[in-house]
């Protein structure tokens, strides 16, 4: 279990949420100016949003480290771990999350942990179309997207910006949910063949 542990790089990722977290706690708020095409102008993008994608490309990175041919015939119920691992991640980020929202610490936290969750999604439905090693592809040009449309100035952002939501969004937090859900579907379909996905 350690040298899976080391050989899926769980340490690192471990540190990346931690540092996620905290920064989140600190200066979730604080906003980075990015170009909006629709609007014409800078608009500024929450680090809360954009912070989570940071730990969902170690995660990525982490499950694609895997040795394909050990994974393969590995006596130990390798994709199980690699699911309870995943799980792990997102829920911790979960928990963490709604703490920092509910105790009034940090209003955004569910939305970084609700963002996580569903850029980790999208790594392992990347992972499986595009290949392990350009799995966080697909979340990146999807945030990407989202910052260079933006979201309306009044008003709630329609579904398909949900990384820019407000933290108490159930639509937003569902889709997040469900790119996951696909995303483990995927790559569970993809375990005989381990080149084909996280």
């Amino acid at each position: 279990m350690i040298l899976w542990m080391r050989v899926h790089r769980v340490a690192p990722t471990t540190a990346g949420l931690a540092l996620m977290l905290a920064l989140v706690a600190v200066a979730g708020g604080s906003r980075v100016p990015a170009p909006n095409l629709l609007q014409g102008m800078l608009v500024g993008t929450p680090l809360a949003a954009v912070l989570p994608l940071l730990v969902a490309g170690l995660l990525a990175h982490g499950l694609a480290s895997g040795a394909d041919d050990q994974a393969a015939v590995a006596v130990r119920p390798a994709d199980r771990y690699r699911l309870l691992y995943v799980l792990a991640v997102c829920g911790v980020a979960a928990l963490a999350g709604l703490a920092l929202s509910v105790s009034g610490a940090q209003p955004l936290g569910a939305a970084a942990a609700r963002n996580l969750t569903g850029y980790t999604g999208l790594a392992l439905v990347g992972g499986a179309l595009l290949g392990r090693h350009a799995a966080v592809a697909l979340p990146t040009a999807y945030l990407l997207l989202v910052v260079m449309t933006g979201a309306p100035v009044t008003g709630e952002p329609p579904l398909h910006v949900w990384p820019l939501a407000a933290s108490g969004s159930v639509a937003a937090a569902a889709l997040a949910g469900v790119c996951l859900a696909v995303g483990l579907f995927l790559t569970g379909r993809n375990a005989r063949n381990p080149r084909r996905g996280l």
